[in-house]
């Protein structure tokens, strides 16, 4: 006994089992789905440079930061006052706000228990435009004693 043979489809062409095409609709739904997968990959890759950006300011801002209060704890005993510097990319001293990507600002002050032996310093570091996200660094230093 044969097989029976399957109707015809209007084309002519016999259609065998599993044999079929996808529908016009069943294509955009499909290129709809990809689409939507790859706009979130593509919003998942922005999102990520985007803190990796930040990372990296957060990061030059704490060296630059941590470098000048070093320098100042280093120093012989700072007379009070402040000062702003603007920095480069590579922590290169400008000498004005054309051109720097980073601008660090400190100050020495008297502590007020102490003020003839203990100062306060302070650094703040942020990248230019961005002063809400800056790196503010204190510590004291004391005279010692003779």
């Amino acid at each position: 006994m044969q097989g029976a043979a399957l109707p015809l489809p209007r084309s002519g062409r016999m259609r065998f089992p599993g044999e079929g095409g996808l529908s016009l609709v069943e294509v955009l739904v499909a290129i709809g789905i990809l689409v939507a997968g790859i706009a979130a990959v593509l919003q998942l890759f922005f999102i990520a440079t985007q803190a990796n950006v930040d990372a990296r300011d957060a990061t030059s801002a704490t060296v630059l930061a941590v470098q000048k209060l070093e320098e100042l704890r280093a120093a012989p005993f700072p007379e009070p006052g402040d000062a702003t510097e603007y920095l480069d990319g590579r922590g290169a001293h400008l000498a004005g706000p054309a051109g720097a990507l980073y601008e660090r600002r400190w100050s020495v002050a008297p502590l007020p228990a102490q003020p003839a032996h203990t100062i306060v310093i302070s650094v703040r570091v942020w990248r230019r435009g961005a002063p809400d996200r800056a790196v503010h660094l204190t510590t004291l230093r004391t005279r010692r004693a003779m």
